[in-house]
């Protein structure tokens, strides 16, 4: 999500300045006003007020940053939203196994299945058979090597 004009106007809030938003955004300060300069000529309407004291926002220069807050917020909660999405959809298989015979097959397996399974979380649980079965039955591992 591009939303450069966004944190531009975010910035200039929070900064104060169009010198120190420009060192807040890594640009120079003339193009960060001739930026500012654009957008104003674009939406015919004078958004803030260059001051000694800094930078006064109009009334539609409030509006403005109001709206473009608002994206932002939109645009982090889609990305926390499509971050927890991308959390769900990854696979993982739970293989549980005695302490010794299981744990060598594990580790034999495990770099061969990483490679050719790279999106799938392979997880190894290692106990006794009584409780690796009590386990599977109850849905906390996938499978087991039981002796």
């Amino acid at each position: 999500m591009d939303l450069k004009d966004q944190k531009y106007m975010a910035a200039l809030a929070g900064e104060g300045s169009l010198t120190r938003a420009a060192r807040h955004l890594n640009l120079s300060q003339p193009a960060l006003s001739k930026w500012l300069g654009d957008l104003e000529q674009e939406l015919g309407l004078s958004l803030v007020i260059r001051s000694r004291q800094g930078l006064i926002f109009t009334e539609a220069g409030q509006i403005y940053l109001e709206g473009c807050r608002e994206c932002l917020e939109a645009a982090l909660d889609i990305r926390r939203k499509l971050d927890a999405l991308s959390q769900k959809a990854k696979q993982s298989i739970i293989l549980g196994g005695s302490p010794i015979r299981g744990a060598q097959a594990f580790a034999k397996i495990y770099p061969d299945f990483r490679h050719q399974y790279p999106d799938i979380d392979l997880q190894f649980v290692s106990d006794k058979n009584p409780v690796l079965k009590k386990l599977l039955l109850e849905g906390e591992i996938t499978m087991s090597l039981l002796g």
